[in-house]
């Protein structure tokens, strides 16, 4: 059975997010969220919630009921969340989109999937700015 910091980490390194990234959404530190994951500190309830928060699963998940746990609903909006940060195309609306609610990044991801299906020169990888 994996540890709190175990779950912390991996849900954090699916998402492509470093202790950084993880510590300034969640509104902690890196020094926080490395204790974190190493067991050091257990996070406490509020901690809790804003790491759930932060990385889009249910609390229970880093208490350790594991992604294969996640119900449905949850398991869309966090695949959706970790596909936008893998796919370049969906990179920079992430980066926009950071701490925007799970139905505003559902939407995002539809309305880009959508963009790309209809022309798919929409987004070519590279950086529009």
């Amino acid at each position: 059975m994996s540890s709190i910091g175990d779950n912390i980490r991996t849900l954090r390194e699916a998402l492509h997010l470093t202790q950084d990234e993880l510590g300034e959404i969640a509104d902690t530190n890196r020094v926080t969220i490395a204790k974190y994951e190493s067991d050091r500190i257990v996070p406490g309830g509020l901690a809790l919630i804003k790491l759930s928060k932060a990385l889009h699963v249910p609390a229970d998940v880093i208490l350790g009921h594991g992604l294969e746990d996640m119900d449905a609903e949850y398991a869309e909006i966090w695949a959706a969340r970790e596909a936008a940060r893998r796919d370049p195309g969906r990179k920079l609306l992430f980066s926009m989109a950071k701490n925007a609610s799970d139905k505003s990044v559902q939407q995002v991801v539809a309305i880009y999937g959508a963009l790309k299906n209809t022309n798919p020169e929409f987004y070519d990888g590279d950086d529009p700015a």
